[in-house]
């Protein structure tokens, strides 16, 4: 564990020292100087500055309100001071455009179709979606934010720590009141980013040191480590005028290894540190390219719009005037001819854009310089425009050539543009690893928190593909699925994606075919395939519920209200036995069991004895298992343990390799 009180100490006299740690102005200001607003940040570590540069680098094309300093720095040569301010004031966040059409391309990461999450315990995923405090759900917080943030700004911290913590009053023997947490409660812990300027200093899986960004009295600091959250505050002064803190635990986790992470990007070393760059890095060079030509763009058409005048005019004629000065003889000097004004000339036009050529010299004769017509304009050929704008495009898919579709890229060849694409894929997988390690590192924090030893993590499978599909594309793989005969399993698999897609505005329909899948299983067989299991491999219920599923499936939700609550095994009995019903004048019973359902309220439903007669033939016929039937008969029709299985009688083994399958 760190020495907290030394870590605070230092950062707080590197804060009283500087004491600027503030962004640059979001418009352009003259009176600014960027180096000396970098050499008056604190000195909290050896990278503090790196990560505040990187941050910035990156601002002036993912921000709309970040002016480009380090770009626009200096004026081109032969190029007057008033035009170069001029210059900067035109400035637009163009390149904005381009940043965020290929931050949006990684979108791709939350396809559902190429990843997954499974939760064992539904109730607590319920708090990562439905009841989580921030954002929508944990997933769409990393999905919208994280992602963004990590490509933007990879320095940031990701940070695990309570949003909510249960508070209760108790007193203590002297009758003082004060308040502890209440074990009874469970404590509500979320994931939040810190940015680069409140990040004093950070060692991986080590500690985390943060900075609320004020000073004096109001300063406080976060210190996180492997066992436990603090916060520090001012409570004073010492000897020699130093802030003093109390530094009070927060929070214990208990975890064992730190819930704090910095987003991460393309790693460097710097002084012994990790350094982390854009994900996007290598487009910032093209990016800056363009800004600065478009700066140059803009300045060449205000010169075409407004060219600079040059007019042949005459010398000034006042008495004793000399290029605009009069010797005045009593105070023994030169002043401002009142005629012209200083110019020396009969026409003053406005000094900005004109350039003034004398008719006459001095001496009376004539202007070598003159021209015919007096007056003309000069202003840069057209060509320069076009041949800038067509530099600037360059640099612009130069940039993300490898983020956009194929007519887009920077590649004019079939085979450049199939390298392109093959490298956005490589980079997407690579940061797809990135992002749900920080997930996954997350939501085990989040869950140890919140739920302790009792936290069953979930299994997350990272995407490796990011291909986009259609319902169409997937529908004509299930297809190709079955034509090759590929176990129901890989059929399932394209069959939820199919679902997910073509019907995930409606949810109902989504449930229903799941439902299907999990119920029927029947779900993936043909009709002839079907009429050959009857009376073999299938019953006659299994096919009329296989072929009447949506019909018997709203007739169970009518008569079940609880329905969607029962195991997969009550659920697929009420759903056989109202299936046997639609059979039963069509077939003898083989099975009475009126005696056990007498005088119970199943018997008196549709579906309840034949309910019971199809679970037998389950259970007989060795497809449906023994415990698991005598639990449902038990609790469904209210009889005995040792009476529903004197019932149900003793299973036996399926004769086919097909008649393995359970229900």
């Amino acid at each position: 564990m760190a020495d907290i009180y030394s870590l605070i100490d230092q950062a707080a006299k590197a804060i009283r020292k500087k004491r600027n740690v503030v962004g640059m102005p979001s418009k352009y200001d003259k009176k600014f100087q960027t180096e000396s607003y970098y050499d008056s940040l604190p000195d909290f570590n050896e990278i503090y500055e790196d990560t505040i540069r990187e941050r910035n680098a990156v601002a002036v094309h993912a921000e709309a309100d970040q002016f480009p300093y380090e770009i626009l720095r200096s004026k081109a040569p032969n190029q007057q001071a008033e035009e170069w301010e001029y210059q900067k004031g035109l400035y637009e966040p163009t390149t904005n455009t381009e940043w965020n059409r290929a931050l949006n391309r990684t979108k791709a990461v939350a396809n559902s179709q190429n990843y997954s999450i499974e939760w064992p315990n539904p109730e607590q995923k319920e708090y990562f979606y439905g009841l989580y405090p921030e954002y929508y759900s944990i997933e769409a917080f990393f999905f919208d934010i994280v992602r963004e943030r990590k490509i933007n700004y990879p320095n940031q911290l990701l940070v695990v720590c309570p949003d909510y913590m249960p508070m209760k009053t108790v007193y203590n023997e002297d009758g003082e009141e004060y308040d502890i947490v209440d074990q009874s409660e469970l404590i509500a812990p979320i994931a939040k980013i810190y940015d680069e300027k409140y990040i004093v200093g950070y060692k991986a899986n080590e500690y985390a040191l943060i900075w609320n960004g004020k000073d004096s009295d109001k300063m406080t600091f976060k210190y996180i480590d492997k066992q436990g959250i603090f916060e520090a505050f001012v409570n004073g002064k010492d000897d020699k005028g130093n802030l003093t803190f109390e530094v009070v635990e927060t929070f214990r986790h208990g975890w064992g290894y730190l819930p704090a992470w910095k987003l991460g990007g393309k790693p460097i070393m710097d002084d012994g540190e990790v350094l982390y760059r854009s994900s996007f890095s290598d487009a910032i060079p093209h990016l800056n390219t363009v800004i600065r030509l478009e700066s140059n763009l803009m300045m060449s058409t205000y010169r075409l719009a407004f060219p600079i005048i040059i007019a042949v005019v005459d010398r000034c004629d006042a008495a004793g005037c000399e290029g605009g000065q009069v010797w005045t003889a009593d105070q023994g000097k030169y002043t401002t001819c009142g005629k012209c004004n200083g110019s020396g000339k009969n026409l003053n036009h406005s000094p900005t854009g004109i350039y003034e050529v004398a008719a006459t010299t001095r001496m009376g004769e004539a202007n070598t310089l003159a021209m015919s017509p007096p007056v003309q304009f000069a202003a840069p050929p057209s060509e320069i425009l076009k041949y800038t704008s067509e530099q600037i495009e360059s640099r612009r898919r130069s940039a993300f050539g490898m983020f956009f579709e194929p007519e887009q890229a920077n590649s004019a060849t079939a085979t450049g543009k199939q390298i392109e694409k093959e490298e956005w894929q490589t980079f997407m997988v690579q940061f797809a690893r990135e992002l749900f390690a920080l997930m996954d590192m997350s939501i085990e924090a989040i869950g140890h928190m919140r739920y302790g030893a009792a936290f069953e993590k979930p299994s997350i499978q990272v995407p490796t593909s990011f291909n986009f599909r259609s319902y169409e594309d997937i529908t004509n793989e299930i297809g190709t699925a079955k034509d090759q005969s590929m176990p129901d399993s890989a059929l399932a698999s394209l069959l939820y994606q199919y679902v997910g897609t073509r019907f995930n505005a409606s949810p109902k329909v989504e449930q229903m075919i799941k439902l299907q899948i999990k119920l029927d299983r029947l779900w993936s067989k043909d009709d002839i395939t079907v009429r050959g299991m009857l009376g073999s491999t299938a019953t006659e219920a299994e096919v009329i519920l296989h072929n009447s599923f949506v019909t018997i499936l709203n007739q169970a939700h009518e008569e079940n209200e609880n329905f969607d609550n029962l195991s997969t095994a009550e659920q697929r009995a009420i759903l056989l036995g109202i299936a046997l019903n639609i059979a039963e004048p069509f077939m003898p019973n083989q099975v009475d069991g009126q005696s056990i359902l007498a005088g119970t309220e199943l018997s008196k439903t549709v579906g309840g004895l034949t309910g019971f007669i199809e679970v037998a033939k389950a259970v007989a016929s060795g497809v449906y298992d023994l415990d698991a039937a005598v639990a449902f008969i038990t609790r469904m029709y209210g009889i005995s343990e040792e009476q529903a299985r004197k019932e149900l009688g003793t299973p036996q083994p399926p004769g086919t390799a097909d008649e393995l399958t359970l229900i």
